[in-house]
């Protein structure tokens, strides 16, 4: 034990070092002092010394204490206010008598041991805290899954303390106060509180977040976060989708997703659309992308109803998830699923109607004759009143009807849905 001390005094000094204001001295006080401290006391009774200091930091007066006996300090100076001024006579008096009066009215404790001595504070209180420190064993799971939850964070609130899971989920952690908070969190998960009541075992059911799942996007060659990714991706939300009422999922999508492409073939009602992503990239055949519902690559378009999520992958990334299948770009659905629980039913309708945005203003017989006279002075009018536009033209409407039940068991969850959809032209 004296080596290790003079170890320390040679390395660090009688200032006390920075490696001392980290470290717990009490284990090692509570252990010298049982054994050496009658022979201190005695000793310390022996040696006198003779101070006379006026308006003087207590440094000074500790400083002057270790020249005149073989006495070393060791003190933390966070907890020991050693730069407090004080004025003070003393005449072959004993070191202890010397430090009472210097540490008169505070917490400051001091402990000899041999040659050294030892100002801590608050001694006793964390002596006692080190006694009522409590080893809880628990195990980190996943509620939905149940499965174990590998390298989460368990760390008390407000400290450094902490611990992560191992492959079990388990973990062990010395609690140091009954009143302590463990905060275990994860990436993907809500961060969960748990209150320390002093049970020595506690099992933690973590819930997933959806936001955080949300920022990571998995890739080709691996998953990233959505802040990072460095390739074109494009979302639609459910609400987004089904927000007017179309003839399709694809056409849906005009207007919603920045740099696709969506043209009608033809002005036939519910008719074909073409979708481009990259560009037109084939001069034969076509440049239309690849499907992909619910993981099944070209697969049928589910109603827009029925649509939870659509993602578009732009860049020419996507051919390393698919292949030359997706060199025109990939769109990836997700569709609406059933969950445990009651019964849900959803009805969903819209109705609305068309015109034509600008009619020509036409000429009626009469003025169609005294239009056509100073050309044709021979010409001669039937006498007709026809509007074509108002013949060939007409209000159209646009109407929709969409039924889902979903719902969910124990073991099996279901959706089905029903989809009505009526247009009628102009023409």
């Amino acid at each position: 034990m004296k080596k290790l001390c003079q170890f320390l005094t040679f390395h660090l000094g009688k200032s006390f070092p920075k490696l001392l204001l980290t470290m717990k001295l009490s284990t090692l006080i509570i252990f010298l002092s049982i054994t050496y401290v009658a022979a201190d006391e005695v000793k310390s009774q022996s040696a006198r010394i003779n101070l006379d200091v006026n308006s003087k930091p207590i440094v000074n007066i500790l400083s002057e204490i270790e020249e005149q006996t073989d006495y070393l300090f060791f003190y933390n100076k966070k907890d020991i206010d050693v730069e407090k001024v004080v004025t003070a006579s003393f005449k072959n008096t004993s070191v202890s008598e010397v430090l009472e009066k210097l540490f008169i009215g505070t917490e400051v404790k001091y402990s000899m041991v041999k040659d050294y001595i030892v100002l801590t504070q608050n001694f006793a209180i964390e002596t006692e805290s080190l006694k009522q420190q409590q080893k809880v064993q628990g195990r980190v799971t996943d509620e939905t899954t149940g499965e174990s939850v590998i390298g989460a964070n368990v760390i008390i609130e407000g400290t450094t303390l902490g611990v992560v899971t191992d492959m079990d989920g388990k973990f062990s952690l010395d609690i140091p106060s009954p009143n302590a908070v463990l905060v275990i969190s994860y990436l993907g998960y809500n961060t969960e509180r748990i209150v320390f009541n002093g049970q020595t075992s506690i099992d933690v059911k973590m819930i997933p977040d959806i936001k955080s799942l949300d920022e990571v996007v998995v890739i080709g060659y691996g998953s990233v976060k959505k802040s990072d990714l460095t390739g074109s991706v494009s979302t639609v939300k459910a609400d987004q989708i089904a927000s007017f009422p179309v003839s399709g999922a694809v056409q849906a999508l005009q207007g919603r997703a920045a740099g696709v492409q969506i043209s009608s073939n033809n002005g036939d009602p519910g008719g074909s659309v073409t979708v481009k992503i990259r560009g037109g990239t084939s001069i034969n055949a076509s440049s239309n992308p690849l499907y992909v519902v619910d993981g099944f690559p070209g697969a049928f378009l589910p109603q827009p109803e029925d649509i939870e999520t659509l993602e578009i992958l732009k860049d020419a990334s996507a051919t390393a998830i698919y292949g030359s299948r997706g060199a025109n770009g990939v769109v990836m659905i997700t569709t609406k699923k059933g969950k445990k629980g009651k019964v849900s039913v959803e009805y969903n309708t819209t109705y609305s109607q068309q015109k034509e945005t600008n009619r020509i203003d036409l000429l009626n017989a009469q003025e169609f004759k005294d239009l056509m006279m100073p050309y044709y002075p021979n010409y001669v009018s039937e006498g007709q009143n026809t509007d074509w536009q108002d013949v060939v033209l007409q209000k159209g409407t646009v109407q929709t009807h969409q039924l889902a039940v979903s719902g969910g068991a124990e073991n099996v969850n279901y959706y089905v849905s029903g989809n009505f959809f009526d247009q009628k032209g102009l023409i």
